[in-house]
């Protein structure tokens, strides 16, 4: 099992996964989210269009790119499939962890979808959001990824002519207490038992390429595509 994100390059990350495809080993990355059951109930409702099509997601996360931001991308892989492009500005805050970076970023999949990634400093407060906003409502991931809710639409209460995210059609998918480390545990002995890794190298690889083209857009300031 290796720490995210895989390496700090491309070469040694390519390098790291034939080398376990050749030898027959099997190479587990720790984006552990994905090793969460509620998070995986995410990703099944998005492929079966709980809230209709997708329209836009909107992201925010502290301490790094490559710290918390690396769990971010690993997600949107996850859920919305391969990105085509980024397009990132630096933030102007320090990260927490040494040379590390904040940026905040548009993304765009190969499905049209786009993203916002927004950077926050976390001597302030910690945060970890995800929204995915459908056609049909939206899905909220909150409370450092522990909460998760799917909301509803209603007729604006405002403006009849609108529908508008209902607050008081909530369904709670998820609430905090639950252990990323156990579900990743659990997942490991799974693993030796038999299961597929839900988070390997080849994710792990992507996820850099697109770390990495955020990091090179915020420096250059131009448009990188994956």
């Amino acid at each position: 099992m290796c720490e995210k994100p895989i390496a700090e390059t491309i070469e040694d990350a390519e390098e790291m996964v034939a080398a376990c495809n050749e030898s027959g080993s099997i190479l587990i990355v720790n984006h552990m989210r994905r090793f969460d059951p509620a998070l995986s109930r995410v990703a099944d409702m998005i492929l079966k269009k709980k809230i209709g099509d997708i329209q836009s997601v909107r992201c925010l996360y502290v301490n790094g790119l490559m710290n918390t931001g690396s769990h971010i991308i690993d997600m949107l892989h996850w859920y919305f499939g391969e990105i085509k492009w980024v397009l990132a500005v630096p933030n102007g805050q320090e990260p927490t962890y040494g040379k590390d970076v904040l940026v905040n970023a548009i993304i765009e999949f190969e499905s049209g979808v786009q993203a916002t990634l927004q950077s926050l400093d976390s001597k302030h407060y910690a945060v970890f959001e995800i929204e995915v906003f459908g056609k049909t409502g939206k899905i909220s991931i909150t409370g450092l990824g522990q909460i998760i809710d799917v909301i509803g639409l209603r007729e604006s209460m405002q403006y009849r002519t609108y529908m508008e995210l209902n607050p008081e059609k909530v369904e709670r998918i998820a609430d905090e207490g639950r252990s990323f480390f156990s579900s990743m545990a659990e997942h490991l002995v799974s693993v030796l038992d038999g299961a597929s890794p839900k988070s390997t190298g080849k994710n792990a690889l992507q996820a850099l390429k697109v770390l990495l083209a955020l990091k090179k857009s915020a420096e250059k300031g131009t448009k990188e595509f994956v």
